[in-house]
């Protein structure tokens, strides 16, 4: 790849990235997770359950961790950016305790 290449395809990333998010609706045996782009949906999985949430890092360690990784039905998702992380990973634990499931690790929201 040359120099420029890379220029052109870092400044078309950081241009994206503000307009980059994740949505998460779950409903009583359906969680579906939509990635969208300025709010229009690009991708999305439906499943069943959310079976895990955890931080991206080696040992889960949230100042480590640049994210947060949900799992639906065994499918890993990298969802968060640094500095929503720990709001986030909070929120989805008492999703998940409100909707009958145990909190992952046994950390309370």
């Amino acid at each position: 790849m040359s120099l420029r290449a890379l220029t052109i395809s870092s400044v078309i990333y950081l241009l994206l990235i503000p307009w980059l998010d994740c949505k998460i609706t779950v409903a009583p045996g359906r969680v579906r997770i939509a990635r969208r782009l300025c709010r229009v949906p690009y991708y999305w999985y439906t499943g069943q359950s959310i079976t895990d949430v955890c931080y991206d890092s080696d040992w889960d360690d949230e100042d480590t961790a640049t994210g947060v990784v949900v799992s639906i039905d065994s499918k890993q998702f990298h969802i968060v950016a640094p500095r929503q992380k720990t709001a986030f990973y909070r929120r989805l634990l008492l999703l998940m305790r409100t909707n009958g499931l145990a909190p992952v690790d046994g950390v309370a929201p």
